[in-house]
């Protein structure tokens, strides 16, 4: 199938046919001849490298037959461009035989001689070696587009929900290896203590508590960390840099471009004066200014190559030519117009000198010095869309990283808020009833086995809660309306508001519960804006219970006061305990508690406040509305 060629070729064959031409026009048979051929092959230098290369080699291993001076440089652009795109266009494979077909005829014409081989080879390899390097970088930029629609195209919903649901799934295993293997201990140890009383079982259970407070303690404390992916940024330069700031390629490059320029110099038909030396060794170290002074380095070239030429008339060399190549590259790879000025400053010095002191060659600098401006341009081309695509990628990961990171947090704050309302209570009773046990065990052998016997209630109660919840976790179910975690019908918030006053009550606590329903004709309807009334419901029953688990651990044997009173528009929350003995109950608090409702208050758009009172108690005052608000600020000082 033959593809119609492109612009690029049709103003590659178009260029080479006037080169041609303008070198052979005194022999137009000749020049009809040859300029056939390398358009032949320009015109298929993309779509088929190795066939332009073969016809632009051919055409010009025809030149001398037809005699064309093997010196004249009428086929060296096209060949130029055949052998840069073999590299740019070809595999690797192609510069062997590309290789092969350009030097040997060459070297072989002039009776091979080092100097022409070693010149031949230096020619293929910079202009292969051009095309090969612009390859790379166009190719590296179509990865990183690939990458970037990859990226672009991928579910973030799905992402979101498969990450999420493996976090679930992982926090369910640990908060039942966790918590639940403590309260099932607990539980266990306190059934067998009822019989024997054993003050090493008792302990035991005593100590379990504790430890299983201070897990529970670290899994809330790591559920409710607000951290996100750290910021992997590397502060260092992203260039290698010598000690003295300077661009370490660079200074590699000049050095062994000073090495080659001496050695040309030296090794030349005419010994160089030792101020022709001095600058010719400096012209490289112009390279060190390119990266943040490209006009400066090419303006400081050109004097040198000026200079040079006052001084002493001598061929430049390879060591300059390459100079001006590399300088060349930057002034594509910058492309300001003033940079470009500046390269025309140069490129005209070097031509001019060059036709003076090396006509044979002026051809060759020339084409050298646009061929790497041309490459230059290209692969900063293929830079910048390389750059594009990358900042599309990570702009894509950014946004499904941040709704990952934002969708675990705000699991792991759920699940943290869940895990703390049912086993902060239950152990803290626990561990206060096997306290309890421990110091009547002596005194009053009954009392001390109806404490373990709460112990051995709370302890069932609590697995059962911790089982369902790891369940509602990992199905995703976390959250939802009522039904809850005790019973599988809703049922009345009073009801469960005295099932728990009865609980605390055997841990120690006189409590008194007032709880006042509102008049049926004031309940606002439900609509679509209002939350659930079970879950608001929830809420007040979680204040209640964390209001009264910290009077057990921090007020043993106070009295408290929970009054609860359901208004039309808002529920009223108070729970005041007066401090008790004074002494605090030996059961360290996950810290959490107070925060967590809080949380919940706020976003049904309700407050709480918890502080002391002046009589040395502790009140907890919360108002929450029966309705869905815009959330409001609330301080809470969490004692727990």
């Amino acid at each position: 199938m033959t593809t119609r060629p492109t612009r690029e070729e049709l103003v590659l064959a178009g260029a080479g046919l006037v080169w041609v031409v303008a070198g052979l026009w005194r022999t137009p048979g000749v020049a009809a001849t040859v300029g056939a051929g390398v358009s032949a092959g320009l015109l298929v230098s993309r779509q088929r490298p190795q066939v332009a290369a073969a016809l632009v080699l051919a055409a010009a291993a025809l030149a001398p037959v037809l005699g064309v001076p093997s010196e004249s440089p009428a086929t060296l652009l096209p060949v130029v461009v055949a052998i840069y795109g073999l590299g740019r266009w070809a595999g690797r494979t192609a510069a062997i035989t590309g290789g092969a077909a350009f030097v040997v005829p060459v070297a072989w014409s002039d009776g091979w001689s080092w100097p022409t081989l070693l010149f031949t080879l230096f020619l293929y390899g910079v202009c292969w070696g051009f095309g090969r390097v612009v390859a790379a970088k166009a190719a590296g930029a179509e990865r990183e587009r690939a990458v970037a629609d990859r990226a672009q195209a991928q579910d973030p919903d799905h992402l979101v929900a498969a990450v999420v649901a493996a976090e679930r799934t992982r926090l369910a295993a640990d908060i039942t290896e966790v918590v639940g293997a403590c309260v099932g201990e607990m539980a266990t140890g306190a059934e067998l203590a009822q019989t024997d009383l054993s003050a090493h079982r008792i302990e035991t259970i005593r100590r379990r508590g504790a430890m299983g407070v201070t897990e529970l303690r670290r899994l809330l404390g790591l559920l409710r960390e607000r951290t996100g992916p750290e910021d992997l940024t590397d502060p260092t330069p992203g260039r290698a840099a010598h000690a003295l700031g300077l661009p370490i390629r660079d200074l590699v490059a000049s050095v062994v471009l000073v090495v080659v320029t001496v050695a040309g110099l030296v090794g030349g038909g005419q010994p160089p004066q030792r101020a022709t030396l001095v600058l010719l060794a400096l012209l490289p170290f112009t390279l060190l200014l390119r990266r943040d002074q490209n006009s400066l380095a090419m303006l400081l070239a050109a004097a040198v190559i000026a200079l040079v030429d006052l001084i002493q008339p001598v061929s430049l060399g390879a060591g300059p030519a390459l100079v001006v190549m590399i300088l060349s590259w930057s002034a594509a790879a910058d492309g300001r117009r003033s940079v470009w000025g500046c390269w025309m400053v140069l490129l005209a010095t070097g031509i001019v000198t060059g036709a003076r002191n090396d006509p044979d060659n002026v051809a060759m600098l020339g084409l050298l010095a646009a061929l790497s401006a041309w490459a230059g341009h290209a692969w900063t081309d293929s830079d910048h869309r390389e750059r594009v695509a990358h900042d599309r990628m990570v702009a894509a990961q950014s946004l499904v990283e941040a709704a990952v990171v934002e969708a675990v947090r705000a699991e792991r704050l759920r699940i943290a808020r869940d895990l703390h309302d049912v086993t902060s209570h239950a152990l803290g009773v626990m561990v206060v009833q096997a306290g309890a046990a421990a110091a009547q065990r002596d005194r009053d052998p009954e009392r001390a086995r109806a404490s373990l016997a709460v112990v051995a209630a709370a302890g069932r109660h609590a697995a059962l809660d911790i089982d369902r919840l790891a369940r509602l976790i990992e199905a995703g179910a976390l959250g939802a309306p009522d039904g809850q975690l005790h019973h599988d019908q809703p049922i009345d918030l009073a009801d469960r508001l005295r099932g728990l006053a009865e609980r605390v009550g055997r841990a120690g606590l006189e409590l008194t519960l007032n709880v006042l329903p509102a008049h049926p004709a004031t309940t606002p309807p439900a609509d679509d804006r209002g939350a659930p009334e079970s879950a608001v419901d929830l809420v007040v029953y979680r204040v209640v219970q964390e209001s009264l688990t910290n009077a057990i651990r921090h007020a043993p044997g106070s009295r408290v006061q929970v009054t609860v009173v359901a208004r039309a528009a808002d529920w009223q929350v108070q729970v005041l305990d007066d401090g008790g003995d004074g002494v605090a109950a030996a059961v360290p608090g996950a810290g959490f508690g107070l925060a967590g409702v809080a949380e919940r208050v706020r976003d049904l758009g309700g407050r709480l406040t918890a502080g002391t009172t002046p009589d040395r108690g502790w009140s907890v005052a919360a108002t929450i509305p029966r309705h869905r608000t815009v959330p409001a600020a609330g301080d809470v000082s969490d004692s727990s």
